[in-house]
């Protein structure tokens, strides 16, 4: 369980990344009213998951004996929860026409989320078949 720990941990090193470079970009100048607004629901939902991730680590930790198998359910849940948070900050960006999207600032989310999700997907594997 060591590894799922230590996964989720770079899960959460990730995400927090992730926000800062997310939150920067939503201080820059010239950003449209929906780019800015929807970068703060990015940072929002990257918080979301670094809580959720966090929940996941501490539900590894508290695995003692007959519970094991609920504390690995909660780890898996929380894991997962904190992948679909992501949704709601792609979602924002998805589909929307490029004229309210700098093709830079889409370029910069995706990336963000990318990273978040594979390394989120790595940990949830590895919990899921521990």
């Amino acid at each position: 369980m060591r590894l799922c720990e230590e996964a989720l941990k770079v899960a959460i090193k990730g995400a927090r990344s992730a926000s800062v470079i997310i939150s920067n970009l939503s201080k820059q100048k010239g950003l449209s009213q929906y780019e800015a607004k929807t970068t703060k629901v990015c940072i929002k939902s990257v918080k979301n998951s670094v809580h959720q991730f966090r929940k996941s680590v501490k539900a590894i930790g508290d695995m003692i004996g007959e519970q094991d198998e609920y504390e690995l359910f909660y780890a898996r849940s929380y894991a997962y929860s904190a992948l679909t948070n992501l949704g709601s900050c792609i979602d924002g960006f998805a589909d929307q026409p490029e004229r309210k999207i700098n093709s830079n600032v889409k370029k910069v989310i995706d990336r963000s989320m990318a990273v978040i999700s594979k390394l989120g997907n790595v940990a949830l594997s590895l919990i899921s078949h521990r």
